[in-house]
């Protein structure tokens, strides 16, 4: 017996084959196979490899050695027998443990190769001839940490029935929580080798599903279930060979919390079903609906039913992770038909559990063979919530404190976040929804120890109400998060005045004017200042910093007077300058000399508009800084032509952070056109102690930024194009079709990183604009060494394909250019070479006798793709006799003629002469254009 086995890392590569019909004996031992790769030592690069392979009894003995190839580099590894089990009747599971130290860093690709598989295949050519052949590929990354291989629980051996859905689900499971896909491959018979002729099993369809529908085959990406409804078009007993790739991927964030997912390697299922007829009917199984569970909060205990149209006994029967014995306590429980579980801390991951419940019945024998049903139940475990939020206001210091008790997976936990948002929330997290609550507008503000239990946000501002929750992160590779605590919302005393309007009511260089209201303060919980009240504001440049110009004050006031107090600041530089404005608080402030001090307001600020013109848009994008919130409301953006006219609203625009909104306008016309715009912001404060004292401030708080202009400006060139051709096979490529040629050029545009194609995005210095394009070049150059010159076409930015005709030969290389509305013209596309295909023949025996037939010795047609051939004929003893410089149809009459300079010399004896061609075809790389033939001419006359 041939043996030949490939290795992995941590990926359990599980290629499983059922090599006979149950119950029917065939010429080879070998049902399935599977390789587990466990890392040492997260320090090195040493693994222990565990080669498992099913065999049926009936066959010959195991093998008591087994081979591993890791490739690249072909290193063999061998392993005695390690024990041999019987795991069900007539099948018994062997076992063989390497020991390997990887060299380095890079991906490896391991291969498990066993000789003849059954002749009842039917979907392959020669199958008692085709080698069984599983493989797997590791990469090892270095940064990703410790990393075990993908484990698949469930038996290979599988049976379907004519007419009869069949599912197979291999129960497949990462051991660090990785993220696992499937996909459907054609098998192999040894690396980059598939088997031959394979047929893909939607050819072997019934005319309808097994429930009266379209028929289907195929697997879920998602949860790796085989569906084959319903199998038809084969013989009772055949057999049929399927492969399943089973893809790892984990999960990486960056330091700029960026998330990607690097791909880990792969394990392939290579295995048999085995077909049959029967007059049986499936079960069918009722199993939950997906659920999620807070470990050490929620239990699991849930029945599961199955029915049997035949009213056959069924036996249901559960696979998954949270069975296995080296499965973190406490595992689940299935007894049948109850699965129970409570989940710990130690079972806390992102990817969801899979359970894959199978129900079989329990037919006569004389209605044929049971027959299944399979259902994935996914479970996903989070963490629980922290509980006990509690919140502290310090008004003296502005300051508010979070206590909360310790967390109880703290010891599991990578971190606890803290998350705050403006307003108290409208509603508790959905099931499932952990972190902050999806929607409610709720940003990160810090993060903890996993074993904090307080925190002092330092940040808020006076008027505007908080709600507060924290939750819980867990490292990788498994990850994972908890629950977001209950909120609590807080806010700080309003000791202080609040600002309700900074709103720029002219927009002028020199007379620009900025309206400004504000409220007093009305509570003082560290007492109140002595009445009445007085009022100083202050204005400074910019959006914050200091505010040394008083503009405007206010003395004698009543504490109890509930108006709201306005001024207008004017002229001021609007259009080229923001503003923020505070509030010096007075108590005693009968007027200026009785004042004293209390305290000062927070900053309110001007919304300030900046535009950046692009290719036929114009960004926008508006800041402020505000004591009140304007997120999570909308904002109204204006355009006009002119300054005079009236504005028209463009769009609406809703921020999810408090500092600034953006829009990009794609409805910008060409370059010259000049556009002017205002925001309008909408905030609140999401305090009802606010509203309650002034009624009118219940309506959003609107303020309008300064007009600003712009116009379009598009000197970006277009991102090149991805050009392809369609290439030649040289193999089938029919020379007496004789020119002209053609060459087919495609191409695509690069939309760098998954670019959207909005107004002005760029990468690599060039702008993915698909709609701005108005034309494409295509530049063509014969030799590899030669320049382009100015194009040989240009097509309209519509046309994505062009046929350069007309050609002598095939050779060359070519580019494409984009060229946008406004005459930018990208780089150069990736360039593609064609080459010409070649053949040369010369004939052995020609007859100068002047019959007019095959007087003259000349390549055989079809001559295509040749520019010169030097010849030089010589007789027996060497002394040359004929010499052509440059000629492709050599031409040679049979004269004697050494130089190649005379019109013809005497005529040469009949016999043998040998010859030497040096031929230079027309090659798309002129270093390669020449080739030397050398052979035998028999002359006759």
């Amino acid at each position: 017996m041939k043996q030949q086995h490939t290795i992995f890392r941590h990926l359990l590569l599980t290629g499983l084959v059922l090599l006979g019909a149950l119950g029917t004996l065939h010429a080879t031992h070998l049902r399935a196979g599977q390789i587990t790769a466990s890392q040492l030592d997260p320090n090195s690069l040493t693994y222990r490899i565990t080669l498992i392979v099913y065999r049926d009894t009936r066959g010959v003995p195991a093998d008591p050695e087994a081979t591993l190839v890791i490739q690249p580099g072909g290193v063999s590894l061998t392993a005695p027998l390690l024990d041999e089990v019987q795991v069900a009747p007539l099948i018994t599971r062997v076992r063989y443990v390497f020991t390997y130290t990887f060299p380095g860093a890079g991906t490896y690709r391991l291969g498990y190769r066993e000789q003849f598989r059954n002749g009842c295949t039917v979907n392959m050519s020669n199958p008692l001839e085709t080698d069984l052949f599983v493989e797997s590929e590791l990469v090892i990354q270095p940064f990703v940490g410790l990393n075990s291989s993908p484990v698949l629980l469930a038996p290979p051996v599988d049976q379907a029935a004519l007419g009869q859905k069949f599912l197979h689900n291999p129960a497949a499971y990462d051991p660090d929580g990785d993220s696992l896909s499937f996909k459907l491959v054609t098998p192999k018979k040894d690396f980059d080798t598939e088997v031959a002729n394979y047929v893909s099993l939607d050819n072997y369809l019934s005319a309808i599903s097994e429930s009266g529908g379209t028929p289907f085959y195929g697997i879920d990406p998602v949860t790796g279930t085989v569906t084959w409804d319903a199998p038809g078009g084969l013989a009772n007993g055949s057999c049929v060979n399927i492969a399943i790739k089973v893809e790892e991927w984990r999960k990486v964030v960056n330091s700029q919390g960026q998330v990607s997912y690097v791909f880990l390697g792969y394990v392939v299922r290579d295995m048999q079903i085995v077909v049959t007829e029967t007059q049986n009917r499936r079960p069918l199984l009722q199993v939950p609906g997906d659920a999620c569970v807070a470990a050490t909060q929620e239990t699991l205990n849930e029945t599961i039913t199955a029915t049997d149209p035949d009213g056959h006994s069924v036996q249901i029967t559960a696979t998954g992770q949270v069975f296995d014995s080296n499965f973190p306590t406490p595992q689940a429980s299935f007894d049948g038909s109850t699965f129970q579980w409570a989940p710990s801390c130690d079972h806390i991951r992102a990817q969801p559990y899979q359970i894959v419940f199978k129900a079989q019945d329990n037919p006569p024998p004389s209605l044929g063979d049971p027959l299944v049903d399979i259902k994935v139940w996914n479970i996903k475990v989070v963490g629980p919530k922290p509980v006990n939020l509690q919140a502290n206001v310090d008004n003296a210091n502005d300051e508010i404190t979070l206590t909360w008790d310790p967390y109880v997976c703290a010891a599991k936990a990578q971190k606890l976040i803290v998350w705050r948002k403006d307003g108290c929330s409208t509603g508790n997290p959905m099931n499932c929804d952990t972190g902050a609550p999806d929607g409610q507008g709720y940003v990160a503000i810090a993060e903890l120890p996993p074993t904090a239990t307080s925190y002092t946000d330092k940040s808020v501002k006076i008027g505007r109400r908080y709600s507060y929750r924290i939750s819980a992160v867990f490292p990788p590779p498994a990850g994972g998060e908890s629950y977001a605590s209950d909120e609590v919302c807080v806010a700080l005393a309003i000791d202080v005045p609040l600002f309700t309007k900074v709103d720029v009511l002219n927009t002028d260089a020199t007379n620009g004017s900025i309206e400004v209201n504000f409220i007093q303060p009305f509570q003082f919980p560290n007492g109140t200042p002595p009445a009445p009240f007085g009022y100083v504001v202050y204005r400074g440049e910019g959006l914050d910093g200091s505010t040394d110009t008083p503009v405007f004050s206010l003395y004698n006031v009543n504490p109890a007077d509930r108006n709201i107090i306005s001024f207008t600041d004017n002229g001021l530089n609007t259009a080229e300058k923001s503003y923020h404005y505070r509030i010096a608080f007075f108590g005693n402030a009968t007027d200026a000399n009785s004042a004293v001090f209390v305290d000062s307001s927070d900053v309110a600020s001007t919304v300030w508009l900046r535009l950046t013109p692009k290719s036929n848009c114009i960004d926008l994008r508006w800041d402020y800084n505000t004591p009140w919130s304007n997120a999570l409301q909308n904002h109204d953006i204006f355009r006009s032509l002119n300054t005079s006219g009236s504005f028209s609203l463009l769009a609406q625009f809703m921020p999810t952070v408090t500092e600034y909104g953006i829009y990009t306008d794609t409805d910008a016309g060409q370059d010259n056109t000049t556009y002017f715009y205002y925001v309008l912001t909408r905030g609140s404060y999401y305090n009802d102690d606010i509203t309650n004292e002034y009624p009118s401030l219940s309506v959003p708080l609107q303020n309008r930024s300064q007009v600003n202009n712009g116009q379009p400006d598009d000197q970006i060139p277009p991102c090149p194009p991805v050009l392809t051709i369609q290439n030649i096979d040289c193999e089938t490529f029919d020379f007496s079709a004789g020119p002209p040629f053609s060459n087919q050029l495609q191409w695509t545009l690069d939309n760098g990183n998954n670019g959207s194609g909005t107004c002005g995005e760029t990468f690599n210095g060039c702008e993915y604009e698909p709609s701005n394009i108005s034309a494409f070049r295509i530049y063509y150059k014969p030799t590899i060494d030669a320049d382009y010159g100015t194009p040989i076409a240009e097509v309209n930015g519509t046309q994505f394909t062009f046929t350069h005709g007309g050609l002598s030969s095939l050779a060359g290389c070519y580019v494409v250019t984009a060229v946008d509305q406004s005459g930018n013209e990208s780089d150069f596309s990736n360039e593609v070479c064609i080459d010409n295909c070649i053949q040369f023949q010369l004939p052995n025996v020609f007859t100068p006798n002047g019959d007019g037939i095959n007087d003259v010795f000349t390549p055989l047609e079809p001559l295509l793709f040749v520019e010169s051939i030097e010849f030089e004929v010589v007789n027996r003893w060497g002394k040359r006799v004929f010499y052509s410089p440059s000629d492709p149809a050599i031409n040679w009459d049979g004269r004697y003629n050494p130089d190649g300079n005379s019109d013809g010399g005497n005529e040469l004896p009949s016999g043998v002469y040998y010859y030497s061609a040096k031929v230079r075809f027309l090659r798309v790389d002129p270093q390669n254009s020449e080739k030397t033939y050398r052979g035998w001419i028999h002359l006759l006359r």
